[in-house]
């Protein structure tokens, strides 16, 4: 009798683990749609810092989120290690953000990348957090991207 019980406990621990991870899978591939899209820089909410006086030229600085799981940057910054990668988004749990994985580090980092929020509070920004600047430059602590709207 205590067999069938616990195969039954079981089956039952197992039906809500794939609803919890099923859940999570909708979230996820819910966030990663709402990233999908072109954000500029936001010069006047990111502190800059030493870039501060090259600010007039990374307004143009442009991130492209693709439905392929790609980023691009449109320019090489010393703020930000690379401009090409590959990006994931996150799921429902509360320690969870959105992950970037720079092509130059062969797209992992012992497992982890740069932490970004996910799109869109109601200005339509999200933060890259402490992104890892090129070789000998300063870092920026939050780096802000306003989405840019979609032309049809």
């Amino acid at each position: 009798m205590k067999k069938p019980v616990v195969i039954g406990l079981l089956l039952i621990l197992f039906a809500i683990y794939l609803r919890v991870e099923y859940v999570n899978w909708r979230a996820r591939n819910e966030h990663f749609q709402k990233q999908i899209g072109n954000y500029t820089l936001n010069v006047d909410k990111t502190d800059l810092g030493v870039y501060k006086k090259d600010s007039s030229l990374y307004r143009n600085l442009t991130l492209s989120f693709k439905e392929d799981g790609t980023f691009s940057l449109n320019m090489q910054v010393p703020f930000i290690f690379d401009s090409v990668g590959t990006w994931k988004a996150s799921g429902l749990s509360l320690d969870e953000w959105n992950t970037l994985y720079y092509k130059s580090w062969n797209y992992s980092n012992n497992n982890s990348g740069e932490q970004f929020t996910q799109c869109c509070d109601t200005d339509s920004t999200f933060y890259i957090n402490s992104a890892t600047p090129q070789k000998g430059q300063e870092n920026i602590q939050e780096i802000y991207f306003k989405k840019l709207p979609v032309h049809e």
